[in-house]
């Protein structure tokens, strides 16, 4: 062969005495190209730059949320108890027949109700003017799944409210049962200051996506309640659902609008529930809202046509409400201020009572007699 002309078999043989071993590449040098980092790698670091940022607006957002709370020094520790409360306006009160506002005569008996047992009571009411205050005990729950016996439908083993509300939702489904009603279920039940600071976060990174994280935290406060603001911060609420069979989706339409939802509204104070916010439709975390308040402050309710702010703006105005069927005594609603701490009311004899806090100063007795 001609000088400086080399065949491929010698070629090779240079290249190996000359540089260090190096994968075979005919015809041509080979380059090593630069390590690229291994999938999973790659994987992990978006990984963690996603959930910094997550993390990132998450605390944004708490903050500000709770620079739009009360602060906790605000909350009354058992402010109302010995406070004048003002009177509310008047509110608009259906006519009823079997509805007086004057004491029955009977034998009576006096009572006397302290602070403890009063803040116990179900017919309290919680928003931010009201918040839930300090010294209440803790919400007394039980598995909804449970003690609901396997008549009370559940969409998450994991519910719990008292024993009181499931005793009564019992009641109810199984009479929808009994009258070929199905697909309604408990969607929700007691929760934690957590958990409902929790299920806000989630709407504030829903509409953040959209919208400035200011006005995205202004909307959730608006759809969901701030801890200690809520009904479901108590034993007594649960949210009812109808469920689209076979998918296990919620059904959105309006309760109205629907066979079972009808039958809800209907018959749900039968068994002591009213209907949270009745004009919260377009809500979907207060449209299902359902709270336990005992069958005599539900049926005074639906007799009068009243929700909870309204029902007690009449209580401490009238401060007796009785409820008789033709002149047989069924109900009796009780309403006074407290004075340091108890509240005495003279209670029927033959009734059985109930007692608790409205949390705006007054103490209210619902007595139910036999019959």
């Amino acid at each position: 062969m001609r000088e400086g002309i080399l065949t491929e078999r010698e070629w090779l043989r240079q290249v190996w005495r000359v540089s260090k071993r190096r994968p075979p590449c005919w015809g041509a040098q080979y380059v090593t190209p630069p390590p690229q980092p291994k999938l999973h790698q790659r994987r992990k670091y978006r990984q963690w730059l996603v959930l910094s940022l997550a993390l990132g607006v998450m605390g944004l957002a708490w903050y500000i949320i709770s620079r739009c709370q009360i602060p906790p020094s605000d909350f009354p520790i058992m402010p109302a108890l010995s406070q004048t409360v003002e009177r509310p306006q008047k509110s608009t009160v259906r006519i009823n027949s079997a509805v007086s506002y004057s004491y029955p005569q009977l034998p009576v008996k006096e009572v006397t109700f302290p602070r403890e047992e009063l803040l116990r009571g179900n017919i309290m009411l919680l928003n931010r003017e009201y918040p839930l205050p300090h010294d209440v005990p803790g919400a007394n729950t039980v598995s909804i799944a449970t003690f609901g016996k396997g008549i009370v439908p559940v969409h998450n083993l994991d519910l719990k409210s008292g024993r009181q509300t499931i005793d009564a939702l019992y009641q109810f489904f199984l009479f929808a049962r009994q009258k070929g009603i199905e697909g309604l279920g408990i969607s929700r039940g007691t929760l934690s200051e957590v958990e409902q600071r929790e299920l806000q976060l989630e709407r504030v990174k829903v509409y953040a996506a959209s919208m400035s994280l200011q006005e995205a935290v202004e909307k959730a406060r608006q759809e969901v309640d701030d801890p200690r603001t809520s009904d479901y911060q108590q034993q007594y609420t649960v949210e009812i659902r109808l469920y689209t069979p076979w998918e296990g989706a919620a059904d959105q339409r309006p309760l109205a609008l629907t066979e079972q939802g009808r039958f809800l509204l209907t018959n749900a104070w039968r068994y002591g529930f009213i209907r949270r916010f009745p004009n919260e439709n377009n809500n979907p975390y207060k449209a299902y809202q359902f709270r336990y308040v005992g069958v005599a402050h539900s049926t005074a309710m639906t007799y009068l046509d009243l929700e909870l702010e309204a029902y007690l703006e009449l209580l401490h105005e009238k401060q007796v409400i009785f409820i008789h069927d033709k002149g047989t005594p069924k109900y009796l609603i009780l309403c006074l201020p407290v004075t340091d701490g108890y509240a005495s009311f003279p209670v029927p004899e033959n009734a059985s009572y109930e007692a608790g806090y409205d949390n705006m100063g007054y103490a209210v007795v619902a007595c139910t007699f036999a019959s």
